[in-house]
């Protein structure tokens, strides 16, 4: 028997292959596999949330950053939380980030929330900027 998780996972790729046309199907389908294994594990209560959410952001950012909020990963949907999101969560592609955070659809707050994130302490300004692009990696159609 599916899990509730799953379904509204499975529910959400068949949607983005009828919106897409179907390019990815078999990403999405690796997607849901490597979701099975997660929960196949005896040690996963609570934690494999946060490994699925991963995994979405990693594949769909948007869906990602929808899941983690609709399963309390990220407290509230304000700019702020999904920020500290980004910023502090291990295992986020930074090409996923990259491609989040250039999306036409991403809220303005969210990314100066992001660009707050950083600790610029007055240090050179390549430095600091090293810094800042080493979070992330632009889309190539972006640089």
């Amino acid at each position: 028997m599916k899990s509730t998780m799953q379904l509204k996972v499975e529910k959400a790729v068949d949607d983005l292959d009828e919106l897409m046309g179907n390019p990815f199907a078999t990403n999405n389908r690796n997607l849901l596999e490597k979701i099975q294994l997660i929960e196949d594990r005896d040690d996963y209560a609570g934690q494999y949330t946060k490994e699925i959410g991963t995994m979405l952001f990693n594949e769909k950012p948007k869906i990602g950053i929808q899941f983690c909020i609709e399963h309390k990963i990220i407290k509230k949907a304000t700019p702020p939380l999904v920020a500290k999101f980004l910023h502090q969560t291990p295992g986020l592609s930074k090409f996923a980030i990259g491609q989040f955070l250039g999306s036409q659809h991403t809220e303005k707050e969210i990314i100066q929330a992001y660009i707050d994130q950083f600790p610029f302490k007055g240090e050179a300004i390549d430095i600091d900027i090293r810094e800042f692009m080493s979070k992330f990696r632009m889309p190539s159609e972006s640089q």
